[in-house]
């Protein structure tokens, strides 16, 4: 976060009723600011606007508008310039005289119309969202979310549904923010408005984030028939892009989101949960052979697997020093991530059904039977077998699995993918003698 000294340049009041001011945003500085936002301590936000300098008594004169964190999105976003707010504020406007000293300090409320038009900003003065310096930790946000029910006003979504929606959104524009395999980029909820579930999102980069929730846009503006060719240009998770969309249907709800600034691409996008069946059935499809590289394995060894559960079951905290043939904490999350991909683990690292009946078998053969169930219902087993057009996972070659990863598999390196495919080889060559046969119409199908 920025740091500048309020007292300097004779910025910011101190003995007025304003109360006690610091700096939210600055949006044009010349020889310091010139026009920027200020909060006090009772979270009161101002637009500020530099008047006039009088050099014989180091006075400067200021506006003042109290302004609602509404109107101050609706501005940043270029709906109505500077000057607007000035001309018609929302409650009162201030005159403010600060000088060198606090004795020099003058506040006076007056009407827009007892003022000369030199006192406001021009007709075209707009903030600019590149010039947007950030000083208070709340301003640092890249994006706005609502979320409402389509039927009656007094009805509400469910905390559950909020929740994943927060967490899907979070997770969409996470994928979307990495420029390197290694990156580990962050979404997380800032504020929300009182009486409302509409949430203000930051991220670990906010630059990022921004430019991630444009792709994000330009995906779910994609036509049906052009949606799979659009995802494969960019490295975000389908599943994830069909469970916000079919969340949406279900729960009959609306998803409002906006960016802090107004953007080429878009203003603001609306998922009204009308008329998505046929976007989520495209989605169903293309799920079944583009899968999100955190739902690929690198981690060879699959009795570790085991044990990494084993030990989690236990309530073991998990350090490389104590499990035989691991060197580094990496390596450890290679295989609790290899486990969340069996769907043994969840990514808080606590067991699932799943795995808890994993290990309740005693014997090998009966474990690698689980386990050669769990890869073929598994995002990356049965997309590799539904892209390779077969339906049993005895059948596949496994010469292909570095083709189906390069093909299927977005946001990794060549060397990663490589590493990756010598997993599934592994995984594949280990438990396809334990597959179990199912029966169908009377008839076992392999």
């Amino acid at each position: 976060m920025l740091k500048r000294d309020n007292n300097a340049m004779n910025l910011l009041p101190s003995s007025t009723v304003l109360g006690q001011l610091s700096l939210y945003e600055v949006y044009d500085e010349y020889d310091g600011p010139k026009c920027f936002s200020a909060i006090n301590s009772l979270k009161q936000l101002f637009l500020v606007y530099w008047c006039d300098y009088e050099e014989e008594f180091n006075k400067h004169e200021w506006l003042y508008a109290p302004i609602s964190e509404k109107r101050l999105d609706s501005l940043r976003r270029g709906d109505f310039s500077i000057r607007e707010v000035f001309k018609n504020p929302e409650q009162v406007l201030y005159l403010v005289n600060t000088g060198a000293t606090v004795e020099h300090e003058k506040l006076d409320w007056v009407q827009p119309n007892e003022l000369e038009d030199i006192y406001f900003p021009p007709n075209d003065f707009f903030i600019e969202p590149e010039f947007i310096e950030v000083f208070d930790r709340s301003a640092d946000w890249f994006s706005e979310l609502n979320i409402s029910k389509n039927s009656k006003k007094s009805e509400f979504p469910s905390r559950k549904v909020v929740s994943n929606v927060l967490d899907i959104f979070g997770q969409l524009v996470e994928c979307l923010m990495k420029d390197k395999p290694k990156a580990q980029p962050k979404v997380y909820p800032m504020s929300a408005v009182p009486g409302s579930f509409e949430v203000k999102l930051g991220a670990s980069h906010n630059e990022k984030a921004s430019a991630a929730l444009d792709t994000l846009f330009n995906i779910l503006n994609s036509s049906n028939d052009e949606l799979e060719e659009t995802l494969k240009g960019v490295n975000v998770d389908p599943h994830l892009l069909r469970e916000l969309l079919d969340i949406s249907n279900t729960e009959n709800i609306s998803l409002t989101l906006k960016p802090k600034y107004k953007s080429a691409a878009v203003t603001s996008l609306l998922i009204n949960g009308k008329n998505l069946e046929e976007k989520i059935a495209v989605l169903e499809d293309i799920t079944d052979v583009l899968i999100d590289s955190s739902k690929v394995p690198q981690a060879n060894d699959i009795d570790k697997v085991i044990e990494i559960v084993e030990m989690r079951q236990r309530g073991e905290r998990l350090n490389h020093e104590d499990i035989d043939g691991l060197t580094s904490n990496r390596q450890v999350r290679y295989y609790t991530d290899a486990a969340y991909c069996l769907g043994l683990l969840k990514k808080n690292l606590s067991v699932t059904s799943a795995g808890r009946f994993l290990i309740s078998k005693e014997s090998d053969e009966s474990r690698y039977q689980v386990l050669a169930d769990r890869f073929e219902s598994s995002d990356f087993g049965f997309g590799w077998m539904r892209w390779s057009g077969v339906k049993a996972m005895e059948e596949l070659d496994e010469t292909t699995a570095y083709n189906f990863i390069s093909t299927c598999v977005k946001g990794l390196s060549e060397d990663t993918a490589k590493r990756r495919s010598t997993t599934l080889i592994k995984w594949l060559n280990t438990l396809k003698p334990y597959r179990r046969k199912y029966s169908c119409n009377n008839e076992e199908t392999e």
